[in-house]
């Protein structure tokens, strides 16, 4: 696929996911958004929390220093997809990207994830993706900018459908 096929598909992929996002957090009333559906659970508020944290990493690696990658800009989104997407697994999450334990404001929480989904996308159509960032990814080393754009998209996903889940069991308590 060429570039420009490539990087478009990133960047609806990208606007659709954050698109989701949005609108996951804001089905959520103000009350809800900090509630904790079931032990073990986090609340959506702290879902919302650990993605802005992830997503402000990404931003971080997009315009932080970068180099010429040696490889395919894509040749890891395969790999990311697989893990990330992979329902089955639970897993830990980084502590720098843990949420807070305080109680979120939801439309603080939802400008934060506005702006900073806007900054992505702003990167994808601005920068050249083929380069490789030079803050390594957790556990994977250097990834390209490419690469981090379909981590923030995978990510997310799996996240969205997380708090899609804790929406599910706070409606299901409300009706028994």
């Amino acid at each position: 696929m060429k570039k420009e096929k490539k990087t478009t598909a990133l960047a609806t992929a990208f606007e659709d996911t954050a698109k989701d996002l949005l609108a996951t957090v804001s089905s959520f009333s103000e009350k809800e958004f900090n509630e904790i559906p079931f032990e073990g659970s986090w609340s959506a508020a702290q879902v919302a929390d650990h993605v802005r944290k992830s997503l402000k990493g990404t931003v971080n690696a997009l315009h932080g220093d970068v180099r010429p990658a040696e490889r395919e800009p894509d040749e890891h989104v395969e790999k990311l997809k697989s893990i990330f997407l992979n329902f089955d697994i639970k897993m830990q999450s980084p502590e720098f990207i843990l949420p807070s334990e305080q109680p979120l404001q939801k439309e603080m929480i939802y400008q934060n994830l506005k702006d900073i989904t806007d900054a992505i996308s702003k990167a994808i159509h601005s920068l050249d993706l083929s380069f490789a960032s030079t803050i390594p990814f957790p556990k994977s080393g250097e990834l390209t900018r490419h690469e981090w754009i379909s981590f923030a998209v995978f990510h997310t996903q799996r996240h969205i459908r997380q708090m899609k889940n804790i929406k599910k069991h706070l409606d299901a308590a409300i009706v028994k």
